[in-house]
């Protein structure tokens, strides 16, 4: 079998391949149960929006995007 029958042979299994909803959650930062059932309730919305991702049935939920220094300055730091 030649790469090319075996790369025609993955597109057909991932073309009917069937997102279903996940079944589980998994994150890197503690959640609150709202939180949660937010994710799961919306999970499309939040695998679009960057927030998390979808394999194998697991919610992976990402931490977000760390600031910038400026960012990280205004919040942290105080004029004198």
């Amino acid at each position: 079998m030649s790469l090319a029958d075996l790369r025609r042979r993955l597109e057909r299994v991932e073309a009917i391949h069937v997102v279903e909803a996940p079944r589980a959650i998994l994150a890197d930062r503690p959640m609150s149960d709202e939180e949660g059932a937010a994710a799961l309730r919306d999970w499309r919305k939040w695998a679009a929006d960057g927030r998390a991702s979808l394999h194998r049935g697991i919610l992976y939920i990402a931490e977000p995007r760390s600031p910038t220094e400026a960012e990280w300055a205004a919040d942290h730091l105080q004029p004198h």
